[in-house]
């Protein structure tokens, strides 16, 4: 039958298009060999550490490493790990996007992450705290997601990391 359109289509001065499904197939193919040639890109991880940490950008952030791991490695570079642990703390304005930054730790979560997190997350900020325990608020939630996403972050962090192992142990984080 879309031959049938084809014809009529055509006949009728109009353009022909392949079936819908075709030219989604065709567009994911193209898609998937671009991302494999991509390389980093570094304006859109400039962009999105400067909308941190509203949910797109956390999104985008998720994208992009999933695409190209060098954009990870950019993000690092760009004192990027550092930024999301500050946005994990459970006071101040942006307290309301801990969660959504809890679930998009993992993504920047290789080795390279991991020792920054542990690096960063065992000092202390202004107030004192030791930004390891910004963890405890979400874990302490009434908020399922909380929880959740908050178990995800620590997963990731302790992966293949005795140190940061350690410190949640330290930190009381390990036993909630």
């Amino acid at each position: 039958s879309s031959e049938a359109m084809k014809q009529q289509l055509t006949s009728d001065g109009g353009s022909v298009y392949e079936p819908a499904e075709v030219m989604i197939s065709r567009t994911e193919v193209r898609l998937a060999r671009k991302a494999r040639r991509a390389k980093t890109d570094p304006e859109a991880v400039s962009q999105m550490l400067a909308t941190l940490p509203v949910l797109s950008a956390c999104n985008d952030l998720r994208a992009l490493t999933d695409l190209e791991p060098a954009n990870r490695t950019m993000f690092q570079g760009l004192g990027g790990v550092h930024r999301l642990v500050d946005y994990l703390r459970p006071k101040g304005q942006n307290a309301p996007y801990a969660t959504i930054v809890a679930r998009t730790l993992p993504c920047v979560m290789d080795k390279e992450g991991r020792r920054q997190f542990h690096e960063y997350a065992s000092g202390t900020d202004a107030d004192g705290e030791v930004r390891f325990r910004y963890l405890l608020a979400l874990l302490q939630s009434s908020d399922p997601d909380d929880k959740e996403n908050a178990c995800l972050a620590i997963a990731a962090a302790a992966q293949e990391s005795e140190a940061n192992r350690q410190a949640f142990f330290e930190f009381g984080i390990a036993a909630q």
